[in-house]
């Protein structure tokens, strides 16, 4: 055998096993789950626009979101990361990660993320809608249903979102209305007025609101 077939034969048995400790140590794909009764229904899947479709965190954000709705929270997390981290203006995982807070109920973090996502794509309607439950859940409802408003008029597919805009409304008009009772009651007649005008700014149609002030 001669020298320069040995040192051929070094090389390509060093390259071999190089190589087979890179496959050793990358990451594992965890197969994503089949989902057929979605955890988080609600939820409004984060679109992947045309122009993102081949970014290379795309397939993470597809496990991702498969994952939350398993209620998979920590593999969830795991594969949003790392979409962002393959591709950080990849806004549809950013938006799934804030959907992933508004599972683990942590609506300021969501909110977060949400805000990101509309810096860089204002009428991104996903983001809207969650954006406007977070901002429920931290009792901002007038801001609310100032998002879900504007998610409606980005995708008028929406068709659950005018129903939950309407809820709120209502039961922001039940809150002045009973404010403006209960300071009724006590004589406070300055502070009944302006709960009677906030349950009519919001029910302008309604006419008992009117006879009660």
């Amino acid at each position: 055998m001669s020298p320069a077939f040995d040192a051929r034969t070094i090389v390509r048995v060093v390259l071999l096993a190089a190589c087979a400790g890179m496959s050793a140590c990358a990451p594992k794909v965890i197969p994503a789950p089949i989902v057929t009764a979605p955890r988080f229904p609600a939820f409004v899947k984060p679109p992947v626009p045309s122009v993102l479709a081949s970014e290379r965190g795309a397939d993470a954000y597809e496990r991702g979101w498969q994952f939350l709705q398993a209620g998979d929270f920590r593999t969830a997390g795991r594969e949003l990361t790392s979409a962002l981290r393959l591709s950080p203006a990849f806004f549809p995982a950013e938006a799934a990660s804030g959907y992933l807070d508004l599972a683990r109920a942590d609506a300021k973090t969501a909110l977060t993320h949400f805000d990101r996502v509309l810096a860089q794509q204002a009428d991104y309607a996903s983001a809207l809608v969650g954006r406007g439950e977070a901002l429920v859940a931290l009792g901002r409802e007038p801001e609310a249903i100032a998002a879900l408003t504007a998610a409606v008029a980005a995708d008028s597919a929406l068709a659950d979102i005018p129903r939950r805009i309407e809820v709120l409304r209502f039961r922001g008009v039940e809150r002045s209305l009973q404010a403006a009772r209960q300071a009724a009651r006590s004589n406070d007649l300055e502070e009944a007025i302006r709960g009677y005008q906030s349950a009519i700014a919001a029910s302008p149609d309604s006419a008992f609101l009117y006879r009660e002030l």
